[in-house]
């Protein structure tokens, strides 16, 4: 994916496995994540399941989300809206990858950039 594109929310979903991109490349620049000595960077979140007081452990049984939403005041007459990032990902659990900070930070601001464009199409 080239800095301009756009990216396609949901990034993982029930269809996809729970890491993004599946390949090893950065789904901002393309480069290889593995090419360099210098490591790459890591959104991961999850949930897991408590089997006992001691143990926790992935589960089949849920399912990983990431969403941003707007939720207008109590006395507007606007609808809210979410934008899924992750949907129904496998075990609950979730990896998206990056090659720099610099990637990151245009993929969060690419998500910042879809809530706010969707927000003003609601205004129309």
């Amino acid at each position: 994916m080239k800095n301009n594109s756009e990216i396609p929310f949901p990034v993982i979903s029930k269809n996809t496995k729970m890491f993004y991109p599946s390949s090893r490349v950065c789904p901002i620049c393309n480069t290889d994540r593995h090419s360099s000595n210098s490591g790459f960077y890591v959104l991961n979140a999850g949930a897991l399941e408590e089997v006992s007081q001691e143990t926790l452990m992935m589960s089949d049984k849920l399912k990983g989300f990431l969403k941003l939403a707007y939720h207008p005041s109590e006395d507007s007459d606007e609808n809210g809206f979410c934008i899924d990032i992750v949907k129904d990902s496998e075990c609950g659990q979730f990896d998206i990858y990056f090659c720099s900070t610099n990637c990151m930070r245009i993929f969060f601001n690419k998500i910042i950039d879809t809530i706010e464009n969707k927000k003003n199409k609601h205004k129309i």
